[in-house]
């Protein structure tokens, strides 16, 4: 029986998302095919009919990743206007301060990272496409920063200059990643967040900002 083009798009879709929180939870060395086929309800051997191998199926996973994080950006921007707010919210997401542990999406990113820079790596010779799901990401929070200058918000200065804060601020949180992987309860991450965010803001705000509640009353 010939797999019709929707049923093959779902499978391959339930594949990749149980790949990819069988990946965030062990990473690539950890994680074993025949693990993400039990999970998906199918054969190992039914996998290699939707992905060539296990690099590939890490790539999928990957890029279903980064497509669920520009989405909660997305959803992120859509709960408030307030710039500030915005890059604070996001930032808790990046980090996953709340009920989630940090350490799954932490071990995740560290595991992305080796796989670019390690020699043989997944994408040791597909740097472009991480480069790719970067410069996304860099784009969205520029987005954001634009929005708040356009709607006075954010001082106009800034505004040739949102794409290198955009990197700052994604450094700052890959940074922060990493020493919170190596550093575990010692680093207080969400204290970190708030005191980057709270030394940050006055220098990208209008002098007088009008609260968002005015605003929109008005």
């Amino acid at each position: 029986m010939v797999e019709n083009g929707s049923k093959r798009s779902d499978k391959t879709r339930e594949i990749v998302r149980v790949a990819l929180a069988a990946f965030t939870q062990k990473g690539f060395q950890g994680t074993r095919l025949e693990n993400i086929a039990a999970g998906a309800g199918i054969g190992k051997s039914t996998i290699y009919e939707y992905f060539k191998n296990k690099e590939e199926l890490f790539r999928a996973a990957v890029q279903e990743a980064a497509e669920q994080w520009f989405e909660l950006i997305a959803q992120i921007a859509g709960q408030t206007q307030d710039p500030i707010e915005r890059l604070e919210r996001i930032a808790y997401a990046y980090m996953m301060c709340g009920d989630v542990p940090a350490i799954t999406s932490q071990r995740f990113y560290f595991d992305i990272v080796m796989q670019t820079i390690m020699e043989g790596g997944v994408f040791y010779e597909r740097r472009h496409f991480i480069h790719e799901l970067h410069r996304k990401s860099i784009a969205r929070i520029a987005d954001i920063l634009l929005a708040g200058v356009s709607r006075g918000q954010l001082r106009a200065r800034i505004a040739g200059d949102a794409h290198k804060i955009a990197v700052s601020y994604l450094s700052f949180l890959d940074g922060l990643t990493l020493y919170a992987l190596a550093g575990g309860d010692y680093i207080d991450v969400r204290a970190q967040i708030d005191f980057f965010l709270h030394k940050l803001a006055p220098w990208l705000q209008t002098e007088n900002p009008v609260p968002e509640a005015q605003r929109l009353a008005g």
